[in-house]
């Protein structure tokens, strides 16, 4: 028991120090979630620091967004409900350390006349000043 607590207390501790929480995952910042019943299209880099993958479905854009909403949660992505909307999703992860970068995700989702569902995932690293 005595070593229970000891080891509780030193992974306490040094999830605080590392800046990570025992209940929250850190994402995964370099491979986001593919929505699985979805055609990629294409994949953009603009620069080093922005991504942006064009994807496609059959499905509807809110089963869409939902699953999205809960695959990002579940990867440890934080949600940013001010600048969200019906059709647009947005997500952060900022690390406690200073000299860690900081990411943001969009993700946005349109049906189309035609049936079809475009999914837009834009994805930036902000580097620290």
């Amino acid at each position: 028991m005595k070593y229970r607590i000891a080891s509780l207390v030193l992974v306490t501790m040094l999830s605080y120090v590392m800046g990570c929480s025992l209940t929250k995952p850190r994402p995964n910042v370099d491979s986001l979630p593919i929505y699985p019943h979805a055609q990629v299209l294409r994949e953009e880099r603009p620069s080093p620091l922005v991504r942006v993958t064009y994807l496609t479905t059959m499905d509807e854009a809110k089963v869409v967004l939902d699953w999205y909403q809960q695959a990002m949660l579940r990867d440890g992505w934080e949600y940013d409900p001010q600048v969200s909307s019906a059709n647009r999703l947005v997500f952060g992860y900022n690390s406690s350390w200073s000299n860690e970068p900081a990411y943001s995700v969009g993700i946005l989702v349109d049906a189309t006349q035609s049936g079809v569902t475009e999914i837009r995932v834009y994805w930036r690293k902000e580097l620290p000043l």
